[in-house]
């Protein structure tokens, strides 16, 4: 537990390093009037698992069969770094924007994603949004109009809805099961279960199978 809280203390200390950089650029862009017309987008591409969340068994096979066993005791129990986990500590990441067109100190609901910043920036500069783009603009505090966000990636997916309901489709593999086994599915209530250690996958059969269509 003592290497877990030191892994866990370490990674904030990397985001107090980070809050203070950003606090020197926003002070160079006051002190050279830059500020008002600058408009800043904090954003992240994914989170951090510090062992919030039990280990997959395939990766804790890996740990083992590389490493002739457990050399991290209990913490090669439990998911540490960014592999495709969906839990909300790799997945839920913050989106701040802030200057001309956002108004200060608001923070609004909705379903946004990283793809919303480009169609933002592009408002922002007045130039011509591409066809292709999928994203929604942001500018003003808009609330995006989604109603499910999805994530893809090594063998699992995700889909999210505005409810907090939320359905993550497993690679079969990850809890060492045959590929043409069915996936296994965890799904979640983040309104009465933030943390994610409820799956409700088996007590509610009929709306998991409507999150599982819409992925």
């Amino acid at each position: 537990v003592e290497q877990m809280n030191a892994a866990s203390n370490r990674y904030d200390g990397e985001v107090r390093a980070v809050d203070a950089g950003l606090a020197r650029l926003v002070e160079l862009l006051e002190e050279t009037g830059e500020r008002e017309r600058t408009l800043i987008v904090f954003c992240a591409d994914h989170g951090e698992m510090l062992y919030e969340q039990v280990n997959f068994p395939y990766l804790v096979q890996q740990v083992q069969t590389d490493a002739g066993g457990l050399p991290g005791g209990v913490m090669d129990l439990f998911g540490a770094g960014h592999r495709p986990w969906y839990y909300e500590e790799l997945w839920r990441t913050p989106l701040i924007l802030s200057g001309p067109g956002m108004p200060r100190g608001e923070r609004r609901g909705g379903l946004a994603a990283n793809l919303d910043v480009y169609p933002t920036l592009l408002e922002a500069l007045g130039l011509p949004r591409p066809p292709h783009v999928t994203g929604e603009s942001l500018l003003g505090a808009r609330v995006p109009e989604r109603v499910q966000v999805f994530a893809y990636g090594h063998h699992t997916t995700a889909v999210l809805d505005g409810a907090g309901e939320k359905l993550v489709v497993h690679w079969p593999r990850s809890f060492l099961l045959p590929n043409e086994d069915d996936a296994p599915l965890e799904l979640f209530d983040l309104a009465t279960d933030p943390t994610e250690q409820c799956n409700l996958a088996g007590a509610r059969p009929e709306l998991a199978a409507e999150l599982r269509a819409a992925n």
